[in-house]
């Protein structure tokens, strides 16, 4: 994947079917469940993958998460707004 199709609105159209299995396994193991760690270790994947331009592995997190409805943290990821993105998440989950 380039970074044209990685920046086109429907950029997981040129993800492989095996990396979307994959995602939506992962999901399927933990129950659909995403704690903490997750998403830090989430933006910390797709911080690296950014920085070696490897879109085709940003384009897979990004999958991972919009397949949990995780929409907000997915557009702070492809923007490249971390900290956003940790943020938004932690808030989700004070109550």
């Amino acid at each position: 994947m380039n970074k044209t199709e990685y920046l086109s609105l429907d950029c997981f159209d040129y993800l492989p079917d095996s990396k979307k299995d994959r995602a939506r396994n992962l999901n399927a193991r933990k129950k659909y469940i995403v704690s903490e760690s997750d998403i830090r270790t989430a933006i910390g994947h797709h911080k690296a993958m950014r920085s070696c331009h490897n879109y085709e592995m940003m384009a897979e997190i990004e999958y991972r998460f919009s397949d949990i409805n995780f929409h907000s943290f997915v557009s702070f990821l492809k923007k490249e707004e971390y900290e956003n993105a940790l943020h938004n998440f932690l808030r989700s989950i004070e109550t």
